[in-house]
């Protein structure tokens, strides 16, 4: 009956839901197990940890909040308990309080790209995109090599809007490249497991396509409808990609100021 055994059986048990990988009743027996582990150790921090975790995967959000703080309230200098409570707040759309326990976990630990990503992205979810774009330069010098965080901070220099710096970084992530120091950077490939991922391939599309580089915007297109065809967003895009170079062939034009275009719809 050892409560932090059970904690750990429940992380466990909550990953193979997550992953699709356990028993079919995989998160029955997670809440279960972590509703021991806070019976048999009310006082360890594996064991609040474990709740949490299992409350957030299952969108009991407000009680994950009080476990994850129960065990912040037992050590407070673990950055990755301020991450998961601030993908909790910002869950909640409670974005304040989100991006103040990235930004705790990012000063815990500047080493870890997460927090920088993590408060990028909330930042553009409330609309502030230049902060959004300033973090994820920050994501990119932790891991300058990582095409995720590249393509990351291509979208987001997309919207401040930045068309050269943006299409320079979505290039890197999804044709890969070499960082500043020479590093290389390996190419994306896309899936549809990851709406982010998607999103970094059509906004690449689009925006190449803004800027009259047809061949390449094609390609990226031709990809996107092969790889994701049940995307209705992505497809959506890929053909607007296709209409827009096919525009630019019937009536050339010069290239388009770097201003937002109400066309571009990207996965959100």
């Amino acid at each position: 009956n050892n409560g932090i055994a059970h904690a750990y059986y429940a992380e466990l048990l909550g990953n193979m839901f997550l992953d699709n990988t356990g028993p079919f009743d995989a998160i029955t027996m997670a809440g279960e197990e972590s509703r021991v582990a806070t019976t048999l150790a009310p006082n360890s921090l594996e064991a609040h940890r474990a709740r949490a975790f299992i409350l957030e995967i299952t969108d009991n959000r407000e009680e994950a909040v009080q476990e994850y703080q129960n065990a912040i309230a037992i050590n407070g200098n673990i950055a990755d308990l301020h991450l998961a409570l601030g993908r909790t707040y910002k869950a909640m759309t409670v974005f304040d309080k989100a991006i103040e326990e990235f930004t705790l976990a990012n000063t815990l630990n500047p080493a870890d790209s997460t927090s920088a990503l993590y408060i990028s992205r909330t930042y553009a979810s409330v609309g502030e995109f230049a902060k959004a774009a300033q973090y994820a330069e920050q994501a990119v010098k932790v891991a300058p090599t990582d095409p995720y965080l590249r393509g990351n901070w291509g979208v987001m220099l997309y919207k401040i809007p930045d068309w050269p710096s943006a299409v320079m970084q979505l290039s890197l992530a999804v044709n890969g490249g070499a960082a500043e120091d020479g590093q290389a950077i390996q190419p994306l490939t896309l899936t549809g497991d990851d709406t982010r991922l998607v999103e970094y391939f059509t906004t690449y599309a689009l925006l190449l396509a803004r800027m009259n580089r047809c061949g390449e915007a094609l390609l990226v297109a031709r990809l996107i409808l092969g790889s994701v065809p049940t995307d209705e967003t992505a497809v959506y895009n890929a053909q607007e990609s296709m209409r827009i170079c096919q525009n630019n062939l019937l009536t050339p034009s010069p290239l388009p100021q770097l201003s937002p275009t109400p066309g571009m719809t990207p996965t959100p």
